[in-house]
């Protein structure tokens, strides 16, 4: 198959959307990839920072939907269960195969930290350097190791049950608390809205998938070089969880996102993210 043939392929199924420069004109190429509960479009305050900047003139960033999110294909549901990470690093592989073979720097929030890692275990050349904003490998807290994910089982069987029970509830418990910035409620209604804008079965789904993972023992096998973005008052990740990232990982720098707070910082403070994500492909 061309890889024009691959491309048009891949973005029919993922959905995918090409922002910046043009194929022709990049020399390099940002792959953008959701977390948990939404879709592409909760990168589109990020967008702008990123691609009007005048040191990603040069950069390609693309977007898309994970199954089951967004306007990815249907089909793709049918064709795996996505019942692990695995699967969804699958989609993540593609996307970077068709758009950036080789080549690829990935941005990733939340649960995509944990598929990006494992991306990089089955095919280490899938991209150049994974920047992770607020990932885990491990939500549950583990006290007989030490180990503080931020939750603890029972906390999480409630969220899940919720989702089951009251999605539209659910939404609205949830979006304030992770966004925590309770000064700006539009942002959490901005986040509600995209949270109720995801197939309630598939997205209960994805949640058990996320908050049950536990990949703290391959972290040391990642080849790739990993750039960690935390911010204040996450209570999704805490930065204990990240700095055990960091700790494990073999090529791995901290950044603190300055005057953001939350899980959704490329929401809240897109200015300060971009500002961290575009000395860093500067850097690469």
């Amino acid at each position: 198959m061309s890889s024009l043939a691959l491309q048009e392929k891949v973005r029919a199924r993922y959905h995918v959307q090409c922002h910046g420069a043009s194929a022709a004109e990049a020399n390099q190429t940002l792959v953008l990839a959701h977390g948990f509960g939404c879709d592409q479009q909760i990168w589109q305050a990020l967008l702008p920072f990123l691609v009007a900047d005048p040191l990603m003139a040069k950069y390609r960033v693309v977007t898309f939907d994970y199954a089951g999110c967004g306007r990815a294909a249907p089909e793709l549901l049918g064709e795996r269960s996505y019942r692990d990470l695995q699967h969804y690093a699958h989609d993540l592989q593609q996307v970077c195969q068709a758009f950036a073979p080789n080549e690829a720097i990935v941005l990733a929030h939340s649960i995509s930290g944990a598929i990006a890692f494992l991306a990089s275990l089955e095919s280490p050349s899938f991209a150049r350097k994974i920047i992770a904003i607020g990932p885990s490998a491990c939500y549950l807290n583990h006290p007989e190791t030490g180990y503080v994910g931020g939750f603890e089982r029972q906390d999480i069987e409630g969220l899940l049950d919720m989702m089951e029970r009251n999605y539209f509830d659910w939404a609205g418990y949830l979006a304030p608390q992770v966004m925590a910035n309770s000064d700006r409620p539009e942002y959490s209604e901005a986040l509600r809205s995209k949270f109720l804008a995801t197939n309630p079965t598939h997205a209960r789904r994805f949640a058990e998938v996320t908050f049950f993972i536990d990949i703290r023992d391959k972290l040391p096998q990642v080849a790739t070089p990993v750039e960690l973005l935390y911010c204040d008052n996450d209570i999704i990740v805490p930065t204990s969880a990240i700095y055990y990232i960091a700790e494990k990982l073999p090529h791995a720098h901290v950044h603190h996102v300055e005057g953001a707070s939350g899980h959704y910082p490329h929401m809240s403070a897109p200015a300060a993210v971009a500002a961290i994500v575009q000395q860093l492909v500067a850097e690469h």
